[in-house]
Order: structure tokens, then C-alpha cells, then sequence
């Protein structure tokens, strides 16, 4: 208050509060958050409400000094293993993919509900994708057995209004020869859509896959129509175990390994006019992990480097530059002299200026403590890398249970160099998965109760956590403010 104003204006002020009344109630969940962030300094400055009650469209992210706790976690019933996540472009809708189903948000995140099954054509063989389009469309793929002895990747759609609530199957975009002695020709598909620029016939959306009837052929295809029709498959390097992303000019990066060797394939869009390929001068070389056996095995893991890769390499371009990547890989670093079979593993980043060519030299984003790190994924936002891993440092010391891994979490911008702070994700050493409670403690390496990444652990367990701490990126809405996390983010 002004000095020297007339004290009997806080009276007429707190008249006026107490007598403000409101359509709708703000979820008593949401407002102690937004309360929490109010008394911390850390809540972010809103654009004016619009009188329709619409969403308008998100603003440049606003970093505060280090990284801010993410809020409470939320455990879904039932969901695990294998997991994915997308998230609409302003955070609103999000969905959860895992084996056993999928789940929905429509309030940012703040409450989940069952969206049932997955689609395809049973049976289904699990390793769940989700990605989000330009039109405001969900797709969603799992490894499916059409008829005909066919092998594939089942699409399906949930379009607006439903947002993630209910998706409708397509069609394959892959298929092959099912094996004679079983098991599957497709393995660990990923798939994206690009969010930013569309063809004629709708969103383009892509999918990457391990081709098991040749593991040093990986493979994309994509569409130009929503994933109604796919296009032949396009080799995409010699390697295995491929991740894809695309950028906001609509070039499509591809990582992969190549032996130790960590590569980068670059496709042009689908709808371009002289049809989707791969770039000249691609595969380019990003980096290479050698030793990383010696990383396993790993306490928690059911399997290490048995269909999956420790070093887990992922690309992330920037949002604010797309011809700025990222990849975030794990590489050994040594001996752990105080645990005899594991390793010290450092968290590398490194950047290329120039869509892929080039690429500058390592960026190590842990603090400098010995420990096993493992299976690291990236985002980009305002030009910042952030990056998530399991690590096992509370682990390490002597006298210490096996049994304590945790998920953390850091940003860097390149080539500025400037490393914030680091965050444990899990808050605590993460302990008593029921998961791992059923399992044989002897069996996975564990001396106690652990968390326990299954087979497709490169996925990480938190990538999606990852992302709605990381992205603390402004969503104007005309009652609240969430964390927005324009990306897919697999686990």
C-alpha cells in the first residue's frame, strides 16, 4: 500500500475477495501446486486469458536459475513395462503407452485415467509407441500379428475431441514373414510425428524399426496421410537398435548403433517432391562407446545388452534451431573401485551445428561422482539439452545395499557450456518396486528389493517424467498454468 493511504482501503480490498465467486472450482491438487509455486518464486508469468476459454498458443520457455522440482509423481495402477509418452503441443492432453494398455490425461497431467487395451491386430506382441501430430492427433503402434502369418506394426488414431481417450485402428505400416519357430520379424518400432509442418493429405508421421530377419538392416517408413497409407520401407543404415526424431523444419534424424560406433541417418520429409530419402553424406559418425560390456550386468536389469544398449543413444534437435542436434549417449569411463563388477559411466551430450554433419566435442552433464549411469534420453527446449539416466551412486558406497538406483535429471546449453544443476527425479532411492517384489531377488543381481528396468529398460523407466520436469515451459491458460512438454519422450 502507498504510504500515507487510507488504511480502510485493505478493508474494502478483503470485502471485495471474499465476495468473489467462481463458475467452477480449480482442483484442489492443481491449486497446492500452483500455491507451492507461487511461495518458491518459481510460478511463471501467464499471457492474458482469452474470453473463450481456449487454449492460446504456448509461450517461449522461461528457465529459472537450475531446474525446478517437477511436483508430485503419480503412480498408475497397472502400467508398466515398456512405456512411452506423448503430450499435445500446450501440455493439456497427454497419453501413457505401455503393454498392458494406455492412459489419459486432459488436465496436464495433474490426473490419469484407463484408456483401455491396445489396438491392432491381435495377438499382440507389446513395445508400445505413442507420438502427437501438427493436426492435434494421437497415434499410437504396438508390434501385432495381422493374418496371413504376418508379423507388423499396428497404427491406430484418437483424433480431436477425443484427445488420447479412445483410439480407433488404422492399418499396419510395416509387415513381414512371422517366423516358423515363433516369435516376431519386428522388434522395438519407435514412432514420431512431425508437429510443425503437414502434407496434403494430413500429418506426416514415421516409424523405425529393427528388422530381426536381417538385425543389420534397420528400417523407417512414413506417411503423409494421418498413417492411413505407408510407404516402402527405407533402409537406414547398417546397425540396430534405430530412434528417431524429427525436427521443426521436417527433416527426420535417425540414431543407431553401428557396432560401438553411434551414427545419425537424416531423411528429408515424406511429402517431399522428389520422394522420402535418405540425405547425401549420411550415416555420419556422432560418437563411439567402446567397453560398454563392462557396464553389465547391472543390478534391477532382467537383461543387459540383450536386445538393448546401456549406452541408450538418443537425438534431440532444438526447437529454436533445427539444424542444432543433440545426442545424449552413456559411455564407460573405468573401474568403480567400490564395486568390483560394475563400472563408472559419465553422461556425454554432444551437439552438431549443421543438421548432423559436424558434430563438437563431448559435454559430460553428471557431476563428477563415481558411479554406473545408464540408458540416458534427451529433449530439447530453448536451446537448452535436457537429459535424464538412471544412476547408481547411492549405490557405491561402501556398507551400501544394491538396491538403490535413482533417475535424475540435467540441462546444458551448447556451445555456451552452461551446466544447471542436477535433479534426483526419484527424490529418494527408489526401493520396494512391487514389480521386482515378485521377482527372485538372486535372479536380477539384487541384494534386497529393487527397481527393476525390464527388457526394454533402454526405453528408460521416467523418460516422460523426464520431460515434464525438464520442459518447464509457460502454457497459457485462462485458470492455471502446467508444465508443458510439447514432445514425445519414451521410458
Amino acid at each position: 500500500m502507498a504510504p500515507g493511504a487510507d488504511p480502510s482501503v485493505i478493508d474494502q480490498a478483503e470485502q471485495i475477495a471474499s465476495s468473489v465467486t467462481f463458475a467452477a472450482k480449480e482442483d484442489p491438487e492443481i491449486a497446492d501446486q500452483d500455491l507451492h509455486l507461487l511461495r518458491n518464486g518459481r510460478f511463471l508469468q501467464r499471457r492474458p486469458s482469452t474470453r473463450s476459454g481456449s487454449f492460446s498458443a504456448p509461450m517461449p520457455l522461461r528457465m529459472q536459475p537450475g531446474i525446478s522440482n517437477p511436483g508430485p509423481v503419480i503412480e498408475l495402477d497397472n502400467m508398466r513395462g515398456e512405456l512411452e509418452i506423448s503430450a499435445s503441443s500446450d501440455g493439456q492432453n497427454v497419453v501413457i503407452a505401455v503393454n498392458s494398455g494406455r492412459s489419459f490425461s486432459h488436465d496436464f497431467g495433474a490426473h490419469f485415467a484407463f484408456g483401455g487395451g491396445v489396438s491392432g491386430a491381435p495377438p499382440f506382441r507389446g513395445d508400445p509407441s505413442v507420438a502427437y501430430g501438427a493436426s492435434g492427433t494421437f497415434y499410437f503402434s504396438v508390434v501385432d500379428q495381422p493374418p496371413n502369418d504376418l508379423d507388423g506394426i499396428g497404427i491406430s488414431v484418437s483424433s480431436p475431441p477425443s484427445n488420447g481417450k479412445e483410439f480407433v485402428f488404422l492399418t499396419n505400416a510395416f509387415t513381414c514373414p512371422a517366423p516358423a519357430g515363433g516369435g516376431t520379424c519386428v522388434d522395438q518400432p519407435h514412432i514420431a510425428a512431425d508437429r510443425t509442418n503437414t502434407a496434403t493429405g494430413g500429418d506426416q508421421v514415421y516409424a523405425v524399426l529393427r528388422n530381426l530377419q536381417n538385425f543389420a538392416i534397420p528400417m523407417i517408413v512414413c506417411s503423409q496421410n494421418g498413417g492411413a497409407f505407408w510407404g516402402a520401407p527405407v533402409v537406414i543404415g547398417q546397425g540396430d537398435l534405430p530412434r528417431i526424431s524429427v525436427a521443426p523444419d521436417g527433416f527426420v534424424y535417425v540414431t543407431f548403433r553401428q557396432g560401438a560406433n553411434i551414427m545419425v541417418s537424416k531423411f528429408n520429409q515424406c511429402s517431399a517432391a522428389g520422394g522420402f530419402s535418405l540425405q547425401p553424406g549420411f550415416p555420419q559418425l556422432v560418437d563411439t562407446v567402446p567397453n560398454e560390456g563392462l557396464m553389465c550386468p547391472l543390478p534391477g536389469l532382467d537383461r543387459c545388452l540383450s536386445g538393448n544398449t546401456m549406452s541408450s543413444h538418443m537425438l534431440a534437435a532444438d526447437d529454436t534451431n533445427p539444424s542444432h542436434l543433440y545426442v545424449a549417449f552413456a559411455g564407460y569411463s573405468g573401474p568403480n573401485p567400490n564395486v568390483d563388477h560394475l563400472g563408472n559411466a559419465n553422461i556425454i551430450v554432444r551437439d552438431s551445428p549443421d543438421g548432423g554433419t559436424n558434430w563438437r566435442s563431448r559435454q559430460i552433464i553428471n557431476t563428477a561422482v563415481a558411479a554406473p549411469r545408464f540408458m540416458p534420453w534427451v529433449c530439447a527446449v530453448n536451446s537448452t539439452a535436457f537429459v535424464t539416466w538412471y544412476d547408481r551412486r547411492a549405490a557405491t558406497p561402501a556398507g551400501a545395499t544394491n538396491d538403490l538406483t535413482d533417475y535424475y535429471l540435467a540441462g546444458i546449453s551448447i556451445p555456451a557450456q552452461q551446466t544447471g544443476s542436477m535433479l534426483n527425479v526419484t527424490l529418494l532411492p527408489a526401493r520396494g518396486q512391487p514389480l521386482c517384489q515378485s521377482r527372485s531377488a538372486v535372479r536380477w543381481g539384487c541384494s534386497g528389493r529393487c527397481q527393476l528396468a525390464r527388457r526394454r529398460s533402454d526405453r528408460g523407466r521416467f523418460r516422460e517424467l523426464f520431460k515434464a520436469a525438464a520442459a518447464r515451459r509457460t502454457v497459457p491458460h485462462t485458470r492455471h498454468h502446467r508444465p508443458g512438454f510439447g514432445a514425445t519422450v519414451r521410458l
